[in-house]
């Protein structure tokens, strides 16, 4: 920072930020998933004597996993016996996940118990003569954590020991499960574990140990948020099998969360907006184009709002006219969902109107097919375009098509997409769109955007808001839904026909994208295809 070029900023900001925290109080919950919480609650709460059982939430990225893991705790909240167990792999000390897990069970366990326990561990380990009485005398005086933390510190690295304790966890919970039986409770510890999917390939299989191998006993629920693909990956990485079959042997159910319908999302997005106070500025096409480019990831809705709030307070040429919070939203959506256009803009001479020539070629494109009269004005706009291009001037229908080869693919692709053809009329007219041009290339947008690598299937394909449900019972290795959502696809994974049918009959998609055989059925993808015509889909499906 120097005096010639001073970072300077709005004190008067009329816009928030959004955060990223989780909630559980229904009435913020955007996504009205209330419903789900409390019918996956009550999953729980009666599964008490069939425990052990572990249930995975599965979503892909920002999809509000923890919030609804906080929901369903909540709709718990109440229920006599069930004891909340909150752990969050992704803080977790990746050397002692295993450890720590374990502990964070064993600490909700009544001091009495977990003494009894520690007397039995302790008899039956190292420790000799004075040295194992010093400790029975002491743990009269110590709480049930710290005996939890010493008895383990003390058994560690033998592994004779750690096959005791094994044995002991078990009947440390068989008898806290069975005092509560005697006293008219059917008790259960709930262990809610979130952001295991964020974790390194060994945290991952630790905390998959640990439950598997040390906390596999009656009593004991657990509810997994996490990206199922994710963690079949890691597994698969590990331990060199299939990864799915390596999750079916630690999960017995899961629930796939539904992405969020279009009404869900607009409410979502309006609801972002009133939290950000920026509602004056998002509109029908804004959020038209936010359900159909964003993958309907809530997630991503708030960063885009949050780079307008931050560019608008930063950049102070964007409130001043010509400009304003409409060329800014226009601006930042752009650089988020379609960069390659946004790259037109910067990488252009200064001297030339992007987007009023794409404007023009979207007028070219609606008429194309059938030309209205020579004297329509839109024969001169033809014209001028052609001119503008070095091409000679079109005096017939036939002489039409060389148009499209000296047009950039992103004029191409976008051209037939109204909603974006609406968002770039919103900006103003030339001179606005001059001083709109003028200033990114002046000033980039600072709120910088990852890139996905591209890899070009053609330059001629147009994707752009197409819904695409793919389904697979191997997503983990999946590279398709990356590749068709980079060229504007919105893709739905699904890892099988019962969980995919009802979405696609309601949503009624573009295409469907399946496998015929999963697992050890070769025409499983033949069977869905016949159901969903029976159903009444007639979309594309494609094998």
């Amino acid at each position: 920072m120097t005096e010639k070029n001073p970072v300077r900023y709005s004190n008067n900001l009329p816009y928030l930020l959004l955060n990223d925290q989780p909630i559980d109080d229904h009435d913020a919950d955007l996504l009205d998933r209330s419903e789900i919480a409390r019918g996956i609650a009550e999953a729980i709460e009666s599964s008490r004597t069939i425990t052990p059982l572990v249930m995975a939430v599965d979503a892909g990225w920002g999809m509000g996993k923890s919030s609804l893991l906080r929901q369903i705790d909540r709709e718990l909240a109440d229920s006599p016996g069930i004891v909340p167990v909150h752990f969050n792999a992704w803080i977790t000390d990746g050397e002692r996940a295993l450890e720590s897990l374990i502990k964070s069970v064993l600490h909700k366990i009544d001091d009495n118990i977990v003494r009894r326990w520690f007397r039995t561990v302790t008899r039956q380990g190292p420790l000799l003569g004075v040295a194992r009485a010093i400790v029975m005398i002491v743990a009269r005086f110590l709480g049930g954590r710290r005996l939890v933390d010493d008895a383990w510190n003390a058994l560690a690295g033998d592994a004779q020991s750690l096959h005791t304790v094994r044995s002991a966890i078990g009947d440390l919970l068989n008898d806290w499960v069975d005092r509560g039986i005697r006293s008219g409770t059917d008790r259960m510890l709930v262990v809610f574990i979130d952001d295991l999917d964020r974790c390194s390939h060994d945290v991952i299989i630790k905390i998959c140990e640990a439950i598997k191998l040390y906390l596999d006993v009656p009593g004991l629920m657990f509810v997994i948020s996490c990206d199922q693909s994710t963690l079949a990956n890691s597994a698969a990485h590990a331990t060199g099998a299939p990864g799915h079959e390596y999750l079916e042997k630690i999960i017995q159910v899961a629930y796939r969360v539904p992405p969020p319908d279009a009404d869900q999302l607009g409410a979502l997005i309006r609801g972002y907006a009133r939290q950000a106070r920026i509602e004056s500025v998002i509109d029908e096409t804004v959020v038209s184009i936010l359900i159909a480019r964003t993958g309907r990831n809530p997630r991503r809705i708030k960063r885009i709002f949050n780079s307008f709030v931050l560019e608008y307070r930063l950049d102070l040429a964007w409130q001043r006219s010509p400009l304003g919070s409409v060329q800014l939203v226009t601006a930042i959506l752009l650089q988020h969902l379609y960069p390659a256009f946004y790259d037109l803009l910067l990488n252009d001479d200064s001297d030339v109107d992007v987007i009023g020539r794409f404007l023009d070629y979207a007028k070219f494109v609606q008429y194309e097919l059938s030309p209205p009269e020579r004297a329509d004005p839109w024969w001169s706009m033809v014209r001028s375009l052609s001119e503008s291009m070095g091409l000679p001037k079109p005096n017939s229908p036939t002489e039409l098509d060389r148009l499209h080869g000296h047009v950039p693919t992103e004029f191409r692709n976008l051209a037939r997409n109204n909603t974006f053809v609406a968002l770039l009329h919103g900006i103003g007219g030339a001179e606005v769109r001059t001083v709109f041009q003028a200033q990114l290339l002046r000033r980039p947008l600072a709120t910088e955007v990852p890139r996905v690598p591209e890899t070009r299937m053609s330059d001629n394909l147009m994707l752009d808001g197409m819904r695409i449900i793919r389904v697979s019972d191997e997503p983990q290795s999946e590279g398709v839904p990356r590749l068709l959502e980079s060229h504007g696809a919105e893709v739905t994974v699904f890892t099988s026909a019962d969980e995919s049918n009802p979405v696609i009959l309601t949503v009624q998609p573009d295409v469907v994208i399946s496998d015929i055989t999963r697992g050890d059925d070769r025409e499983a993808g033949f069977r869905q295809v016949e159901n969903l015509r029976t159903a009444g889909y007639q979309g594309a499906i494609v094998f």
